[in-house]
């Protein structure tokens, strides 16, 4: 995960979560899709906030099928202000394996938003 800084202005904002399959030097989303293939070589997602307060923490929790499944990749980040963060995931030496996935993000423990994928044959 990376993040990017921006300029603050006055409201809190978290824009929608965008899946790619590539991410520019200036963090944006290249290719931008919610359908990948079993041969992509990662996973991408981008969010962009503004002025949220000091001690905000951004969480992604990854999840390969079914809604009762507990999370098998779960990454975190210290966040404030206005910034852009980048959670990924590489593929497993074997592929991805075909199905829906779910990126949930939590901000403070949260949940904020989720966001289904699929991966499948090209």
């Amino acid at each position: 995960m990376n993040t990017r800084s921006q300029e603050t202005s006055t409201a809190a904002a978290i824009h929608p979560l965008i899946t790619c399959r590539k991410v520019g030097e200036r963090f944006q989303p290249i290719e931008p899709t919610a359908t990948f293939y079993v041969d992509s070589p990662e996973i991408h997602s981008l969010l962009q906030f503004e002025n949220l307060p000091k001690e905000s923490k951004l969480t992604a929790k990854w999840f390969y099928g079914s809604v009762d499944q507990e999370p098998f990749h779960v990454a975190s980040i210290d966040i404030s202000g206005s910034d852009t963060v980048h959670f990924w995931l590489q593929a497993p030496a074997s592929g991805w394996y075909i199905g829906s996935y779910r990126i949930e993000i939590y901000l403070n423990e949260e949940r904020i938003e989720t966001r289904e994928i699929l991966v499948t044959y090209k």
